[in-house]
Parts: structure tokens; C-alpha cells; sequence
């Protein structure tokens, strides 16, 4: 995630001391693996990011030469307003089915990976998982670290899901055994020098059974917010699920405010599709919508509801949100159903929607929409089922940028 703050102001936001107006924006880069092949599923959900002028696309389904599903990262950098690609991340030990890349984040030089089918070399197990840390020195990208939950046991799935805002690094593992059986849990790593140490063990207050809280999180802008998903802990019934903000109070993170769906409907998607949480603003997907909620006084109160002029089931599998502005993915909304981004101001007291964005090669089952992340001044977009150059369903991602 970046790491600019953006002052939440009518269609303008402050950026790194400059104002930075992004609409209308435009595609301005498509964002492709250098050895493509098919099936490789590309710029999936929790697979891109974006920050300053580098770029990451996740390609867990990447063969290699152990066998299937390595997985891989591609790191792509902006020169002379120009997106280019430069290097391939890979595991150290390469193993067939670790799906490395899963998961991916962008912090300034530091890149964070998950793995969700890792195991330990020797022991036999599977999806333990791990995460990568990958550091940057000029133009060459080295693992600094490799990192595991200390009370890790098979099928957490640790790096299901990942983020990183500085010297911090957060890693899902949906599936741990936390309180109950698949609750979940988010594991808090930080770095000094080039050391990184798990600072801290995240679950929520009230842990469901089956509640696969870490499926989704994102740090705020400024690094001082998280906010996490979870598939149960609702008010109107066990399919519906719930999101969490936790804070860092200055020595330790802890939990601010569990947020749930008031609108009384138990199918809707709350918790279970994108989060991500800006300043004082936080966004969660849903079934054809979005939630908003706003905080005050370290209490968080349901904000409006989003949902794009153009209905559709598919909206809110992706979202993302900077500052005054919010962008949904509908990876079967648009004008032929192959997938669109609805981006939306803030203005007057309400959301409004701005554009709606399709990729400039769109066509059949191309999930455009599907992850969606804001950087600084950019729009970057995952579509992980897009045919290119007659080779089906690499997977690609998308730049749009502003004037």
C-alpha cells in the first residue's frame, strides 16, 4: 500500500504535499508476466498493488521447474511515465503447489508475499503457509526474510492474505484455530534493520466457529489502522459476516470497533468480499455494494451505502479507497458483462459515482474487476482471467491514472 496521506477534501486530495486531482482517469498501462502461460490467473483477488512508481502482480498458479503452481511475483516500474516490467520474485526453494503469490503488497523498496501452500521443508505437512519479504537496492530485488506464525500448524493458510505499510507487515491466516475451530487469526511482523520479528498475534474479541477472519486486510494510508475481514460474526444469521478496525495505541495493536451490515439481510457479502480503510473512512464489499463508515471520537458509525448506477450481483468483490475517493470491481459487471470499476467523490455529504472503467481489450470471462488497489495518483486493476495474444486466462493488470 502506499504510504501518502490524502486529505479528504471534494474531489481533490492532498498527495505527499501536492493536490492531485484523479479524475477523470484513464488506462494508461496494461501490466502482463514476462513468461506468461495459461491458466496462470494473474492479478486474482489479493494479487496487485501499487506503490510510488512500482507495481506487483501475484501469479500463484505459475509453473516452474519443481512443477505446479510455484507461483511467482512480477514487479513492473514506472520510467519516464512509461510502466515496464523488471523483475521476476520467486521462492528461494522452489516447491510445485506452494502458490507463492498469492497474496502480495508494496511498501516503498519492501515487498510482502504470501504462500498460502507452504510447508516446512521436511515435515510433511501442507498449507501451513508462509509469506516473503523481498527488499530492493537500485534495481535488483533480494528475499530479506521469510516468515511463518510461531504457533503455525497445517491448513491455516498463513499469506492468504498480506499487507505492508512501512516497517510493518501483517499476514492472514484464515483458517488458524483461534479461539475456535477456523476462526481465524493475523499475525503483526516488524523490522529492524534487516530483521523481521512477529510483534503480535491478531484475533478478534468474539471468534466464531468457521469465522475465517484474516480473509481480507488493508492498513490506512498512515499505517495507524487496520481493518480485517471475517465470513461470520454478523447480526442476521451465520452466513453473515462482519469487519474489524484495530488501531496501534503506541506500544501494541488493538481492537477499536467490529463493524456489521445493519441493513437485515444474512446473503448479502458483507465481510466476505474487499475491505480497506482510509483516514477515517472505512469500505466493505459486498453482493452488488458497498458499505461506508465513517469514525469519530474512536467510535465508527455507518456511513452511506454504494452501489453503481449500472446494478449488477458482481460489485464489491473488489474496493479500495483513498481519500476522497472509493473504486468497486464488478468482475461481471460492464457494458458486455466481462467485468468493469465504478470509482466514486465524495461530495456534499455523499458518495458520487464519477466513471465507470472497462479495460481498452475487453472481452468474454476476462473478471475485470476482480481486485482493485489505489496507489499514489494511480488506479491499479486485476483481471485475472484475460486471454492475451491467444493465450487464455494469463491473467493481467491495469493502470489507469489521472490527468
Amino acid at each position: 500500500m502506499g504510504n501518502c496521506y490524502w486529505e479528504n477534501e471534494v474531489s481533490v486530495v492532498e498527495l505527499c504535499g501536492e493536490s492531485t486531482n484523479l479524475g477523470p482517469m484513464t488506462e494508461t498501462a496494461q501490466l502482463l508476466a514476462s513468461d506468461r502461460t495459461s491458466y496462470d490467473g494473474a492479478g486474482d483477488e489479493r494479487r496487485v498493488d501499487v506503490s510510488g512508481d512500482y507495481a506487483v502482480i501475484g501469479v500463484a498458479g505459475d509453473d516452474g521447474a519443481e512443477g505446479s503452481s510455484e507461483g511467482s511475483v512480477h514487479v513492473f516500474v514506472r520510467s519516464g511515465g512509461t510502466w515496464v516490467w523488471q523483475a521476476k520474485l520467486i521462492s528461494p526453494v522452489p516447491r510445485a503447489y506452494e502458490n507463492v503469490g498469492y497474496s502480495v503488497g508494496i511498501s516503498g523498496d519492501y515487498i510482502a508475499i504470501g504462500a498460502i501452500e507452504s510447508s516446512i521443508a521436511g515435515d510433511g505437512g501442507s498449507y501451513l503457509g508462509t509469506a516473503y519479504i523481498f527488499h530492493r537496492s537500485g534495481s535488483v530485488w533480494t528475499e530479506q526474510a521469510q516468515l511463518y506464525a510461531d504457533d503455525g500448524i497445517d491448513s491455516d493458510f498463513f499469506g492468504r492474505a498480506i499487507d505492508i505499510h512501512g516497517d510493518t507487515v501483517i499476514v492472514g491466516a484464515n483458517y488458524a484455530d483461534a479461539g475456535s475451530s477456523v476462526s481465524g487469526a493475523a499475525y503483526i511482523f516488524t523490522r529492524s534493520g534487516t530483521s523481521w520479528t512477529q510483534q503480535q498475534k491478531l484475533t478478534p474479541s468474539d471468534p466464531f466457529f468457521e469465522g475465517i477472519f484474516a480473509e481480507r486486510l488493508r492498513f490506512s494510508d498512515d499505517g495507524t489502522s487496520i481493518i480485517i475481514s471475517a465470513q461470520r460474526g454478523g447480526t442476521w444469521g451465520e452466513s453473515d459476516g462482519s469487519a474489524y478496525v484495530f488501531i496501534w495505541n503506541g506500544s501494541s495493536w488493538v481492537e477499536e470497533q467490529k463493524l456489521v451490515n445493519l441493513d437485515g439481510d444474512e446473503y448479502s457479502g458483507f465481510g466476505r468480499m474487499g475491505v480497506d480503510i482510509s483516514g477515517d473512512t472505512a469500505i466493505v464489499g459486498g453482493d452488488d455494494k458497498a458499505w461506508t463508515f465513517t469514525r469519530s471520537g474512536g467510535v465508527w458509525s455507518a456511513g452511506p451505502v454504494i452501489e453503481p448506477a449500472a446494478s449488477h450481483y458482481s460489485w464489491g468483490r473488489g474496493v479500495a479507497i483513498q481519500g476522497a475517493y472509493i473504486a468497486i470491481g464488478g468482475w461481471r459487471a460492464g457494458s458486455n458483462g466481462w467485468g468493469a470499476v465504478a470509482t466514486f467523490y465524495f461530495t456534499d455529504g455523499q458518495w458520487v459515482e464519477q466513471e465507470t472503467h472497462e479495460s481498452s481489450d475487453t472481452h468474454s470471462e476476462q473478471w475485470f474487476g476482480q481486485e482493485v488497489q489505489f496507489g499514489d495518483g494511480v488506479l491499479i486493476i486485476g483481471a485475472p482471467k484475460a486471454t492475451v495474444g491467444g493465450v487464455t486466462r494469463v491473467g493481467a493488470a491495469y493502470i489507469f491514472e489521472g490527468p
